[in-house]
């Protein structure tokens, strides 16, 4: 491809490359940290040679071959990129914006709260939402938080379908697209058909994958009571290895069983997961249900001590120190 770039907004302006020890050298003309990159990485990832969404248009395999050259014939520093010739007569033109998120990738930090976040939700008008930059504040909210609300989206049955929709895609599960939750009486069948308390949790352990995000919309609401708690399972993760560092190994390394039967509708639903699940010594999942948890093995050596953590866990998640009380109106969605 002809080495040019597309206009981009916030140039690097004083950024300029060479070719140095075998390496594409960066220097942006500031305080910022020279840029050493391997040909080998450049060429990999040409962004020259892919469609407008960053697919590429050759086969990793040809760069790691040498199908494809990752040799560097000469480059050229021009106003808004660095053009770079390979060996085998191709060209990729590298934009300075586009280089400069490599160095430094923009990302969301994660905010643990806890109970006095009570005063800092994250609320966002329908209307605000259904703008493209609204989509992205809600997404950012959810990465950060991992709570968000909406309110003005009335009480239409079938809304959060559409909401759904809009920033993902809705799983159709054995309870169908959407889960009515309506108080029942007497004649429930499940605990969310009762007026009931129920504790913090997580919902659908037993599920393979596992919800990623979970929506509920107010259509009506009691009179009186009728509270949503939420509490941040990574908080109170945290909470739990500071006061037991035990009992956050134990939660976080033993797998436990979770499982939904229904025969009548003959559904057999298990999954087995920690409580606490660790990426890179960092926490990545919380799976936490009481009414869910499937048996774990009776010849478990610490089974005692493993309980004792899993109570410790529930206090914590179910102390008003760690959670936020909501009360949704008819047209909230959280």
């Amino acid at each position: 491809s002809a080495c040019r770039s597309d206009a981009m907004e916030g140039l690097a302006k004083f950024a300029r490359a060479s070719l140095k020890c075998g390496k594409v050298s960066i220097n942006w003309g500031s305080t910022a940290p020279v840029m050493e990159l391997k040909p080998f990485w450049l060429r990999l990832h040409d962004p020259s040679s892919s469609t407008k969404n960053q697919q590429r248009l050759f086969e990793m395999s040809k760069v790691i071959d040498g199908t494809l050259s990752s040799e560097v014939t000469n480059l050229t520093s021009g106003s808004d990129g660095v053009c770079i010739n390979w060996s085998d007569g191709a060209k990729s033109y590298y934009d300075w914006n586009w280089l400069a998120k490599q160095a430094k990738p923009k990302e969301v930090h994660q905010h643990f709260w806890d109970g006095s976040f009570q005063q800092k939700l994250p609320w966002m008008e329908y209307d605000a939402f259904s703008t493209s930059s609204g989509k992205l504040q809600l997404c950012t909210y959810l990465q950060r938080y991992g709570l968000a609300f909406l309110r003005g989206l009335g009480a239409g049955e079938g809304t959060i379908r559409k909401v759904g929709n809009e920033i993902g895609h809705i799983r159709v599960t054995n309870y169908g697209d959407i889960f009515d939750v309506k108080d029942e009486g007497v004649n429930a069948t499940n605990l969310a058909f009762t007026n009931q308390r129920i504790s913090p949790h997580t919902d659908n352990p037993y599920r393979d994958p596992f919800p990623g995000i979970q929506m509920l919309h107010c259509l009506s609401c009691a009179e009186a009571g009728g509270a949503t708690l939420f509490t941040d399972g990574f908080r109170v993760a945290e909470e739990l290895k500071t006061l037991d560092g035990d009992a956050f190994r134990l939660l976080s390394g033993i797998s436990h069983p979770f499982e939904y039967r229904d025969p009548d509708a003959a559904v057999l639903l298990q999954a087995s997961v920690p409580v606490i699940k660790l990426q890179n010594g960092n926490i990545q999942r919380i799976t936490f249900n009481n009414r869910s948890a499937a048996p774990l093995s009776p010849e478990l050596p610490e089974l005692e001590a493993y309980y004792r953590a899993w109570a410790l866990f529930d206090r914590l998640a179910n102390s008003g120190a760690f959670t936020v009380r909501i009360e949704l109106k008819p047209g909230d969605l959280a």
